[in-house]
């Protein structure tokens, strides 16, 4: 009699007890088997049925960092990293009742001063939003991608910004792209650094539903 007490207080404690449900987790940036190089962009996007509290990420189980904002994401430096070598990347997304979601690993290849990825991925951007990727760049860089709505839909803008002109386009002020294209569907870029510094890829809908984005863009140094 006691046992069936015990199983059925169990029973009881899974139905109606706290939420087990993990957190999902993926990395959107890099890609799996992309070459990297100096500070690179390791992003993340994480769902959970109530919540996400915080996503950490990790290079070859080392942890590099948190993030508790919607834009999960964190730098990996890689500068003092051997020259060819391969590395593993993975992230932890923790929802409220405490439960971890995995990610799967990447796996991708130091190679300094040749093609680095800014951005190679997938994401889903809903109507009235933004999404952006920062990247460090010097002047003769070379910074070229591509970028198309894969569900069916129209990206309203495509911009490049620095530094300074991010700051004005995320408080509301006028701003300056270094490029901007509007209501695309395909783009190809290939543009040429002229300064130093922090520069971001700001994709933007406001076309009244959502949208599906793929794009991949790297950086010549």
């Amino acid at each position: 009699m006691a046992l069936s007490i015990v199983l059925f207080f169990c029973g009881c404690d899974w139905i109606f007890g706290p939420d087990q449900n993990p957190p999902v987790c993926i990395i959107t940036s890099p890609a799996d088997s992309s070459i990297v190089s100096g500070l690179v962009d390791f992003r993340a996007e994480a769902i959970d049925t109530n919540d996400v509290t915080c996503v950490e990420f990790y290079a070859d189980g080392d942890f590099i960092g948190g993030d508790s904002t919607e834009n999960y994401g964190k730098k990996w430096d890689t500068n003092n990293l051997g020259e060819g070598t391969w590395h593993w990347l993975f992230c932890i997304a923790y929802d409220p009742s405490g439960n971890k979601g995995y990610s799967d690993t990447v796996n991708v290849q130091v190679v300094q001063g040749r093609q680095q990825d800014i951005f190679h991925g997938q994401f889903e951007l809903p109507n009235g939003y933004y999404w952006s990727v920062e990247f460090q760049a010097e002047p003769s860089d070379t910074m070229s991608g591509q970028a198309r709505v894969v569900n069916t839909g129209i990206l309203s803008q495509f911009i490049w910004l620095d530094e300074d002109n991010y700051r004005n386009f995320q408080e509301g002020r006028s701003y300056t792209p270094l490029f901007q294209a509007d209501n695309i569907v395909e783009l190809s870029v290939h543009e040429t650094v002229t300064t130093s510094g922090s520069f971001y890829l700001v994709f933007v809908n406001t076309s009244g539903s959502a949208i599906i984005c793929w794009a991949r863009f790297t950086l010549d140094k």
